[in-house]
């Protein structure tokens, strides 16, 4: 009798915390795809970084290609997503932190930029992408 009043217990507050869970807004959405895309780039998994990118993109331009075209990677050590503003497309200002190793100097210098990236929701899948600036 003990254990079946405890697995009813246990089915109620599972039941509850999943009656907690809101849905995620777009903003909130569209910022875990971006963390997601930028934490493979900075791992260098740039087929799995590849996947953000409109549909469209990927028809014009396969992988090899994109990879041509990500400078970065190895250098990048932190994105932080600072802001998303969505209309029709979404605006995300990410904050990208590197390493630089400069030769001539010896030195290691770290900085950060500021980057504006724009997202799109695929019409068929309704999922969000980066639209590539290539």
């Amino acid at each position: 009798m003990k254990v079946g009043a405890a697995l009813v217990g246990l089915v109620l507050i599972v039941s509850c915390k999943e009656i907690d869970k809101k849905p995620l807004t777009t903003e909130e959405h569209v910022k875990a795809r971006v963390s997601e895309r930028w934490q493979a780039l900075i791992a260098g998994k740039l087929e799995t970084a590849y996947g953000y990118e409109v549909p469209e993109y990927r028809k014009l331009f396969d992988v090899q290609k994109y990879q041509q075209g990500i400078a970065g990677v190895g250098v990048w050590t932190k994105a932080e997503v600072k802001d998303v503003a969505c209309k029709e497309k979404c605006v995300v200002t990410v904050q990208v932190y590197a390493t630089i190793h400069a030769a001539r100097w010896g030195d290691a210098v770290n900085t950060s930029s500021l980057l504006k990236e724009q997202w799109t929701r695929d019409a068929s899948s309704g999922e969000w992408f980066h639209l590539s600036s290539e």
